[in-house]
């Protein structure tokens, strides 16, 4: 069996599997020419110009809803969307432990207090049960966050809504394109949320857009991430607070763009990733990803688990020793905690935004405690993230299949469990 490359041995790869370096290739001649274009009307507001709505109505077109308001990040987006919905002082909006900060940061902003579901094991995404259980007289809404291309068990999170009379607002940054159902995730609950910065199937180098069926959310989510101002009647006097998060012509005008790719690039990471998948399938000391019947995952990530019961080896090291190889992989999603163990949580003190009153919860390490979600905080750290880039050749395909397959088998051979070791 050969040795290592972290071991001393020659790596699988000639050279190192860049995604970041793969990526500058999703731009071309037509992103070009729409950025000339929109240099060249010499308007780059969206308050004056065009390419914003444009965009706008191609993509409610694009996801058949009736309605999308672009903003100028993804972060935006859900806090103009939890804004819209009615999110506000005392409210409780119950949130993935494992997701990005952007999640967060609006629930925060509206004086809402986030509350934590743990997740489900194998799919990564919050556990249907854990989020019914959290339910309580104040909750708002449900942020329904699809990790890493895949849904969120989106169906049942909206029948619980609806049984308990709360809004499911959709994080969709990192799934565009997932489908639960024949129907993509984004259009099940009441306003669904993209972002298109530089690590997502799309890039505008930031942006965000939500859509929504309801004319009155689009009204006020059109508001509030323009400070409320009513451009249409040419009204400077705001009916309420809200923010400036406008995105420019100059963004919406490669999300035009980027958006006619769309569908080829989650062809081609589906492609790359069943590929992937397939071949690793039966690989010892490794658990792959399981994609929930009914459900078509879009591969922003491939999320692979040490096989605990075959590999005594814990995912740090195998995502080290793959990373020795050429294979870009890494463990500790988010920096490898849960979003409620985050210093801003453990210590609001230090923080530029407090967070609200807590009544008769107590102090926030209280709220907050390590444990509260067991089943998100076991797995952050049996998770080892593969990136998904759609210009990854066949032949890079093939060398992170085989260089995947050596670290798992040495370690399987020469690091087994004490129970593996027993069994022979």
């Amino acid at each position: 069996m050969d040795k290592l490359a972290i071991n001393g041995g020659a790596p699988f790869l000639d050279s190192p599997v860049d995604p970041t370096a793969l990526r500058a290739m999703r731009f071309g001649q037509e992103e070009q020419d729409a950025l000339a274009r929109v240099v060249n009307s010499g308007v780059m507001c969206r308050t004056f110009g065009c390419e914003a709505e444009i965009y706008e109505r191609e993509t409610a077109e694009y996801f058949g809803t009736a309605h999308a308001v672009a903003t100028s990040s993804g972060t935006a987006s859900i806090h103009t969307a939890l804004a819209a919905v009615g999110v506000g002082w005392h409210d409780e909006v119950i949130a993935s432990p494992i997701t990005d900060m952007g999640s967060i940061i609006g629930i925060i902003a509206q004086g809402a207090l986030p509350v934590f579901a743990d997740i489900d094991p194998v799919t990564f995404n919050m556990d249907p049960a854990a989020v019914e259980q959290a339910i309580t007289s104040r909750t708002k809404a449900i942020l329904a966050v699809h990790l890493a291309g895949s849904c969120a068990g989106i169906e049942e999170l909206c029948q619980i809504a609806k049984r308990h009379g709360v809004i499911v607002v959709e994080d969709v940054a990192q799934s565009w394109l997932a489908e639960s159902g024949g129907r993509f995730a984004g259009t099940f609950g009441a306003v669904g949320c993209f972002s298109t910065n530089g690590y997502k199937h799309i890039y505008t180098g930031e942006g965000g857009v939500a859509v929504t069926e309801d004319p009155e959310l689009a009204r006020r989510m059109k508001l509030f991430m323009d400070k409320a101002y009513n451009r249409t009647g040419g009204s400077r006097n705001p009916e309420v607070f809200a923010m400036n998060y406008r995105i420019t012509e100059l963004q919406a005008a490669v999300g035009r763009v980027q958006m006619g790719k769309l569908a080829d690039i989650v062809v081609r990471r589906r492609q790359i990733a069943n590929r992937i998948l397939s071949a690793l399938n039966g690989v010892p000391g490794l658990k792959l990803p399981v994609n929930p019947e009914g459900c078509d995952h879009s591969w922003w990530y491939i999320i692979l688990r040490a096989d605990r019961e075959v590999t005594a080896a814990k995912a740090p090291r195998l995502a080290e020793a793959l990373d020795a190889e050429g294979v870009p992989a890494w463990t500790g999603y988010c920096g490898g905690r849960p979003v409620y163990l985050y210093d801003c949580f453990q210590h609001p003190e230090r923080s530029f935004f407090p967070l609200p009153p807590l009544g008769a919860a107590g102090s926030i390490r209280e709220l907050y405690p390590a444990g509260l979600c067991p089943v998100a905080e076991r797995q952050l750290g049996e998770m080892i993230i593969l990136p998904v880039c759609e210009h990854y050749s066949d032949k890079q395909v093939d060398g992170l299949i085989g260089a995947i397959g050596k670290v798992c088998r040495w370690y399987a051979a020469n690091e087994p469990t004490a129970n593996r070791l027993s069994q022979h």
